[in-house]
């Protein structure tokens, strides 16, 4: 069966999907996203406190459900131009390439919202990540049980802009309009 995979903006109306995709994750997806084990209540707080504004959510529409996020948030302490990225996928979706095509749109996306480096932190033992990671060719530190990247943005330039417009269209209209067929570039790489 063909699923539908459409990668897109989230939109402020639909930060509860958002929620319930984090509710759906379970404790080892949970973990190499936060850390640590987190709570439902420290979920929902977590989901209170997203800023559309200052960052972006890059959501994962697999037949009409949100099945993974990617996430940039500004932080004080990265400066100014610099944000962190996370990446949420349900385990059924995992090990697709539907990651790979979250942090390129996230990577787009921060770009042409003038950011200048993107910070990526993640245990050592996330084989998934890792594997992102050497794909960006992005410089990496070892810290105990962690890993750091940093990821050089180039500024934004008029393919850059056009490149994001031309997917989010897609990916909106594909999303209103209940449109068969991926909303993804067909340089995305999945593995279905």
């Amino acid at each position: 069966m063909l699923m539908q995979v459409v990668i897109r903006n989230l939109w402020p109306a639909e930060l509860p999907q958002f929620r319930w995709h984090l509710h759906r994750l379970d404790r080892k997806t949970l973990t190499e996203r936060f850390g640590r084990g987190v709570s439902s209540e420290w979920l929902d707080a977590y989901c209170q406190g997203t800023d559309l504004v200052r960052g972006a959510i890059v959501g994962c529409w697999i037949d009409g459900v949100l099945h993974g996020v990617g996430e940039l948030r500004r932080h004080e302490r990265l400066g100014r131009a610099a944000a962190e990225v996370a990446l949420t996928l349900e385990p059924p979706f995992q090990d697709r390439g539907l990651g790979s095509a979250l942090v390129q749109r996230l990577v787009l996306t921060a770009r042409n919202r003038g950011l200048d480096r993107l910070y990526i932190l993640t245990d050592t033992s996330n084989g998934r990540m890792r594997r992102i990671l050497h794909r960006l060719g992005c410089p990496v530190r070892f810290a105990g049980t962690q890993i750091e990247a940093d990821v050089a943005l180039a500024p934004p330039n008029g393919a850059s802009l056009t490149q994001e417009w031309l997917e989010e269209g897609w990916a909106c209209w594909c999303a209103l309009s209940g449109a068969s067929g991926s909303a993804l570039p067909m340089s995305a790489g999945l593995h279905w």
